[in-house]
């Protein structure tokens, strides 16, 4: 029986240039992703680092949780989730769901659903 193989760092960062290349233009400022151990429950997360002496767009960080490195099509799933969130604020558009049926939460869903009807899921969900 072969052991199967894990991705790598190297393999997220080839995965998101593909995938912000092909669905969001290119136009994605990603400082890192990388994975990492996360709190329970969680499997993908982002943050943004705002610049302090300059103007100019926030860049950001995304991690995902080392259980991911078994699983590229989850792995491929959430990192476009944590994208989507990435791409609606570098547009201005509030989309953190954390509280529910909001305005927010509509927006992000909305992006997600322009993702799946472009083929961002296929073979995902």
């Amino acid at each position: 029986m072969t052991t199967p193989t894990l991705l790598t760092d190297a393999d997220l960062e080839k995965m998101l240039r593909r995938l912000n290349r092909k669905y969001f233009y290119g136009k994605l400022s990603v400082l890192y992703v990388r994975f990492e151990r996360l709190p329970h429950g969680c499997i993908g997360n982002t943050k943004a680092h705002r610049p302090m002496f300059r103007k100019g767009p926030d860049s950001y960080a995304i991690r995902l949780d080392v259980s991911l490195k078994k699983k590229p099509l989850l792995c491929e799933g959430t990192l476009l989730h944590e994208m989507a969130h990435v791409d609606l604020n570098l547009r201005g558009v509030s989309n953190c769901c954390a509280k529910g049926k909001n305005l927010a939460c509509f927006h992000f869903q909305c992006r997600m659903l322009e993702l799946a009807k472009a083929g961002a899921f296929n073979g995902i969900w």
